[in-house]
């Protein structure tokens, strides 16, 4: 008998929670109380349209454009290499 289950397919950035039943010959049991909700996230998409705005001898600024899929989570920061 197996004692857990693989969901597939959720789609990011939502909310899930999940019930169980236990089913013998004479029936279905209540459904359990429900778990956690759990947030289904991917890492965001790469940063797009990276410009040099102004240099001078000692410093360099950019700009970019934020990811359109950020993976169901806010963005916290960038990394600048």
């Amino acid at each position: 008998m197996t004692l857990s289950y693989c969901v597939r397919n959720l789609k990011s950035g939502f909310k899930h929670q999940f019930k169980v039943q236990s089913v013998n010959a004479l029936g279905t049991s209540e459904l359990s109380a429900s778990s956690l909700a759990i947030l289904t996230a991917l890492i965001p998409d790469v940063p797009t349209g990276l410009t040099l705005i102004r240099r001078n001898m000692t410093s360099m600024t950019f700009d970019w454009n934020a990811p359109e899929m950020k993976g169901g989570v806010e963005l916290t920061s960038f990394k600048i290499y």
